[in-house]
């Protein structure tokens, strides 16, 4: 039992630094570690841009709370916990594969990730089956709110949170009317179905539902046609951080940002994306 609760206190402090922001590359020491912990990340699309960095930072900062759980002497089976580390493309299945392969040749003792809900749903599984314990640092499928098995924690609010906090934001405006794009993917999907149904409860139209594809990096009709033409001006957006950047810069081109539509997010993108004249017009954005 206490190593059990040593293992949590060291999943949750690794969450708790992963929500970092910045870190640096350099040269990580190797681990002889016979008792590891295996981080999944998802991988990044472009190393030499900026976009997505939030993927390897993760990474990195999984890297170093391992080695300061060894400096602050934080053991489990009375052995110190090294890494190993697998990065997905989300791809449930060979992320599946990746992790069997892993825990078939390593000792280990917890899962940190992965970061897509649909990848969280079954390695919670997998975890629950081993014995050990899986947290997740990014899903938010309220359908993982139900897994009540005692081996997965997440340290993100479901997405029920968030459209609870738009749903007060409407009321207390009284907004009557939005605009939802959403990305073709479970994330996406889902967050689509849940914003629309609590907006039915509340009397609150969806005029327009955008599907926006991620395969062809574009909107399936006319993007500028259908907004300008759209009788409300409340855009929101359910699209991860690259989707949310490509739809701004789209709607950019297209003289959709402004003061004409008021843009409402469900994740947090950088301004450093954008250049100068892109930024004046990033205007009537909540976030």
């Amino acid at each position: 039992m206490q190593n059990l609760v040593c293992l949590q206190l060291v999943l949750f402090s690794i969450l708790c630094i992963l929500k970092a922001e910045k870190t640096v590359r350099l040269d990580w020491p190797v681990t002889s570690a016979s008792v590891k912990l295996l981080g999944i990340f998802p991988q990044q699309a472009d190393v030499e841009s900026k976009n997505d960095m939030w993927g390897f930072h993760c990474l990195s900062m999984f890297r170093a709370a391992i080695l300061l759980s060894q400096q602050y002497n934080i053991k489990f089976q009375e052995e110190f916990l090294g890494y190993d580390e697998i990065i997905t493309d989300h791809d449930v299945t060979a992320t599946a594969d990746y992790t069997c392969r892993k825990v078939s040749t390593s000792n280990i003792v917890g899962f940190v990730g992965p970061a897509y809900s649909s990848e969280a749903r079954y390695l919670a599984s997998f975890a629950y089956r081993l014995g050990i314990i899986s947290v997740s640092y990014l899903a938010t499928s309220p359908d993982l709110s139900t897994i009540d098995n005692g081996a997965f924690y997440r340290v993100v609010p479901s997405d029920e949170n968030t459209v609870l906090s738009i749903t007060i934001l409407f009321k207390q405006y009284k907004w009557k009317s939005s605009i939802i794009l959403y990305q073709n993917d479970e994330f996406g999907i889902n967050g689509m179905q849940l914003l629309k149904q609590k907006f039915s409860d509340m009397s609150i139209t969806t005029r327009e539902i955008i599907k926006f594809d991620m395969n062809e990096q574009n909107f399936q009709i006319d993007f500028q046609q259908t907004l300008v033409n759209s009788l409300s001006r409340i855009v929101i957006l359910w699209t991860d951080r690259k989707t949310t950047t490509t739809i701004f810069k789209k709607a950019f081109d297209e003289n959709l940002l402004g003061s004409d539509f008021l843009w409402i997010l469900t994740t947090t993108i950088s301004l450093d994306h954008f250049n100068q004249r892109q930024k004046q017009a990033l205007v009537g954005i909540l976030t």
